[in-house]
């Protein structure tokens, strides 16, 4: 069965809130090779009654589940994308760009790099209205702030890195909004 070629038919249960996407449902008829319709009805039914549903919408309020049928090339991204809460279009997140002042740090124990964290569009224009919380994580090393989590205020933000002492050829850093409104993004260091 060749379905590469087939207009995938998707339905992504959402938050109406925020736009963040629950579930994704399709169904493919094996005879035919098509995707087929899906009752909106019934899927938002069972997303309601799902208990790992109603437990990351808005106030926990089944009321807040929609769904919306899309045309998709490929799968649906719950990372990478949500559905846009006035429009019900699927649309990408902005994501977070990683930059440092520099990638190579002496692994002495004390060198530092600062990185800065800006949440961007697809064309790597910074989104100025993004606010909340990222953690920031790393493989290796210390992170200036208490439990990696920083505050981006008009979608920017800063933390320190210091190297450990021994050499580490692959480090990398990410950053992942707590409310998932911002794609992840990721930075390699090396200490030398």
């Amino acid at each position: 069965m060749e379905t590469a070629n087939v207009k995938r038919k998707q339905y992504v249960v959402f938050d109406r809130a925020t736009g963040r996407i629950l579930q994704t449902h399709s169904k493919l008829d094996a005879d035919s090779e098509q995707f087929v319709d899906l009752p909106i009805e019934e899927l938002q039914r069972e997303a309601a009654a799902d208990a790992d549903a109603i437990g990351r919408v808005t106030g926990k309020d089944p009321a807040n589940i929609a769904v919306v049928a899309v045309d998709a090339d490929g799968p649906v991204g719950y990372t990478a994308q949500r559905v846009d809460p006035k429009t019900h279009k699927l649309v990408d997140l902005p994501r977070l760009r990683l930059t440092a002042d520099k990638t190579e740090l002496a692994g002495d124990g004390s060198d530092t790099a600062t990185i800065e964290v800006q949440a961007v569009d697809a064309k790597d224009k910074p989104v100025r209205d993004v606010e909340g919380e990222v953690r920031v994580t790393t493989e290796r090393g210390k992170l200036s702030e208490r439990g990696g989590l920083i505050k981006l205020v008009r979608g920017h933000g800063k933390i320190k890195l210091t190297s450990v002492n021994e050499t580490v050829h692959r480090v990398r850093v990410r950053a992942e909004s707590l409310d998932g409104s911002v794609a992840r993004g990721d930075l390699r260091f090396e200490f030398v």
